[in-house]
């Protein structure tokens, strides 16, 4: 039996990229710091092995990086590849490196306490030997260290010289002539020269060491502690600030710049916008715009090359925290980098390394400042949220919750929620202590999001909204919307709810209320909820950048929600009459009668009543959706007839079987006297891979694999509550800003 995979636009991208992953998978590793390592030291020239495709292969030293890591260049598959690898990836073949000098007895040396010149550092090991200017230390770990000896304490010198044969003591060398050039953290620009920073004053590595384990708990029935928000004033009169000063041009926009992100400092007295500049071959560049809240005025701007985006503001408002790009260049350990916003630049404070790409629990995807010296990361895919210690990058706790969604933060930062098996838990944001859990329904990627006062939390995932009170784990309210949306953030806006940034739901009607149309510089709205007022992005282009602050929901929503009334807007509530239309061809009687058992059933759960003459219509049908022919191929990257990730890769359909099939859409739908009030959806086709059995054609397998769209209708729920509404889902909209 043999796995083969089908191709089309996005799986041949899907192919490309994983192909970087798979060039890249190896090249990455633990960065260790520049002042020790685990190997002997190389030179350019000096031949190693490593790992590679599942393979030793001999590689040669290109280069000593500043970071301590070797770039080295082989060959594979008759062209030359060019890697950049941490130490403990490359291994020495013998000859390359010379013997570290050894004491003149050859009997164990004991462990003792060494100190390095300043005193305030030390370690307990045992003297190896005496490489050059490097002397060899073996922790009690049994890992052998290598330490510069200038940097030692003169008493340890001393030691060492009285443990080496007159003959191994180093020959005089001239300082001036080895001495290295020091390179900057990053490029300064002549207009602002800076010192020169060496890279081990920031730099270290994650140190996981004593992390301890964290669980949700099912706690006791007790009094929850909300942390509720502190509401910030909105601007008066809808002032907002140009983000551009007196001295400088009223128009900033480069065409490859894009704004990213808004944030603000504890008490909202300041706020930073981010742009990042990245041209294509280009210097990449983040621009800081900060901007005085109190005043509403415009202080000021850094523009300076950086490696990471800036996620997150400190409460302090003098940090900002930093993820890599999501796709890291080949042979460049991704990085978490804490920097200092300063009146005339940017000063890296800490950076520290993620885990290589096969790690997914150690891959952050967000990050956030839990005062000024910790940052809570998480890792979606890993399911896992870590606390750091961020002077140390040490990982203080790591508590596992469920995958594929994003935990969020209290008002105050005080608490995050997350989803659990089952459920949604409350943790304290310092100790990882569960302050509540209870069970809950929701979707795979539902966002959650807390209340104003801290006591209740809502999710919303595509078709739907929930809230639940956070101390009795009751659900409060449910709406389901008439039609799928991105769900992509999730706020309060008062007591509605604000989906993706534009829609707000009124939770007591059930509806989606009103829908806004926001300012998108350079293709995407830019805003955020901060003290209950949202933050909004406008201008650009030809116009400068604006930063405005609004309160939501605005007058003319609010008088729409005031003229409408629950028993006025439903439609499907407990009670109401309904008729059931069943229209799938191509499906056997037995099909037929599963899903009119499977409504039947949902329509009676729900309270509704089955009327044949009924004016609302729950239909269910099997559409044609035409033919496609996809192209599939095996795969497999040396690992075998199958291979380890998935079908990828196109070859314009040379060397690939074809298959065609008829696709179909399923639709379930609710109309009133024929007009639709909700909606949901299945598309079946070509599957993306499929498993062939010996003697099978490609359409063989296919035919039996591509899935049966009936199955769509015994799984799909049918929502509690409908409500009537305008035919794009809302009852208006409205422009924010101009």
């Amino acid at each position: 039996m043999s796995r083969v995979g089908s191709f089309g636009i996005f799986p041949v991208l899907f192919a490309a990229c994983l192909g970087i992953l798979v060039g890249t998978m190896s090249a990455l590793g633990q960065q260790l710091p520049a002042a020790q390592t685990e190997t002997e030291a190389l030179k350019p020239g000096d031949k190693v092995e490593l790992d590679w495709g599942g393979k030793t292969v001999t590689a040669e030293v290109v280069e000593l990086t500043r970071l301590g890591w070797y770039k080295v260049k082989f060959n594979w598959n008759d062209s030359e590849r060019s890697l950049t690898l941490p130490p403990a990836k490359v291994r020495p073949i013998g000859g390359n490196v010379k013997t570290a000098e050894k004491p003149a007895t050859d009997a164990a040396q004991p462990s003792r306490k060494w100190k390095d010149g300043s005193g305030k550092f030390e370690i307990d090991a045992s003297f190896v030997g005496k490489d050059g200017e490097n002397i060899q230390l073996k922790r009690a770990d049994g890992k052998v260290i290598q330490v510069p000896l200038h940097k030692l304490s003169q008493e340890d010198r001393a030691y060492i010289e009285s443990l080496l044969p007159p003959a191994a003591a180093a020959e005089p060398v001239n300082p001036f002539e080895t001495a290295e050039v020091v390179k900057p953290a990053r490029p300064v620009k002549p207009a602002k020269p800076a010192a020169a920073v060496v890279a081990t004053e920031f730099d270290r590595e994650a140190d996981y060491e004593g992390m301890q384990e964290l669980g949700a708990q099912w706690v006791p029935a007790k009094a929850f502690v909300p942390d509720p928000l502190v509401r910030l004033a909105p601007p008066a009169d809808g002032k907002a600030v140009v983000l551009a000063g007196a001295g400088q041009a009223a128009k900033r926009d480069d065409f490859f710049e894009n704004p990213k992100s808004i944030h603000l400092s504890a008490g909202g007295g300041s706020a930073v916008v981010v742009f990042v500049n990245a041209p294509p071959g280009g210097e990449r560049r983040v621009r800081i715009v900060r901007c005085d809240l109190t005043t509403m005025k415009f202080a000021g701007e850094i523009d300076e090359p950086l490696a990471g985006t800036p996620v997150d503001l400190s409460p302090s408002g003098t940090l900002l925290a930093c993820l890599p790009e999501h796709f890291v260049p080949q042979g460049q350990q991704p990085m978490i980098e804490i920097v200092r916003l300063g009146e005339k630049g940017l000063t890296t404070v800490r950076r520290w390394n993620m885990g290589e790409h096969s790690e997914w629990a150690k891959r952050f995807e967000q990050l956030w400042f839990i005062g000024d010296d910790k940052l809570l990361t998480t890792s979606a895919w890993g399911g896992n949220i870590v606390l750091w210690d961020i002077d140390k990058a040490k990982a203080l706790w790591q508590l596992k919750v469920a995958g594929h969604h994003s935990p969020v933060l209290s008002a105050n930062r005080k608490q995050f929620a997350a989803w659990l098996d089952g459920g949604v838990g409350v943790f304290d944001a310092t100790t990882g202590e569960t302050l509540a859990r209870f069970e809950a329904q929701g979707e795979p990627g539902s966002l959650l999001a807390f209340s104003p006062d801290g006591q209740t939390i809502a999710s919303a995932s595509s078709r739907t909204a929930r809230v639940w009170d956070i101390a009795t784990g009751k659900q409060l309210h449910e709406v389901w919307f008439p039609k799928p949306m991105a769900s992509k953030t999730l706020d309060w806006a008062g007591d509605d709810l604000l989906v993706d940034r534009s829609y707000v739901v009124d939770l007591e009607k059930r509806i989606v209320l009103w829908q806004y149309e926001l300012p998108t510089p350079k293709g995407e709205a830019i805003a955020t909820m901060a003290g209950g007022v949202y933050w909004v992005l406008a201008g650009g282009g030809k116009s400068p950048y604006q930063l405005a602050g609004l309160t939501l929901p605005e007058s003319a929503a609010s008088q729409k929600a005031d003229s409408l009334t629950a028993d006025g807007v439903l439609a499907i509530k407990p009670g109401a009459a309904v008729q059931i239309k069943i229209n799938v061809p191509g499906a056997t009687p037995d099909e037929v009668q599963q899903v009119t058992k499977a409504l039947v059933a949902e329509v009676q759960a729900n309270g509704l009543k089955l009327f044949p003459d009924a004016p609302i219509t729950i239909e269910c049908s099997i559409v044609d959706g035409g033919q496609e022919t996809v192209n599939y191929r095996r795969f497999g990257f040396g690992f075998g007839p199958i291979g380890p990730f998935g079908p990828f890769g196109r070859g314009n359909g040379e060397g690939g079987d074809e298959a065609t099939v008829n696709k179909k859409l399923s639709v379930l739908s609710i109309k009133e006297n024929g007009k639709e009030l909700w909606i949901a959806s299945g598309h079946y086709g070509a599957p993306f891979q499929v498993r062939q059995k010996d003697g099978q054609t490609i359409q063989e397998a296919v035919n039996e694999q591509k899935g049966n769209p009936v199955q769509f209708f015994l799984h799909v729920k049918l929502p509690k509550y409908v409500a009537r509404h305008e035919a794009d889902g809302t009852y208006g909209k409205s422009k924010l800003l101009p």
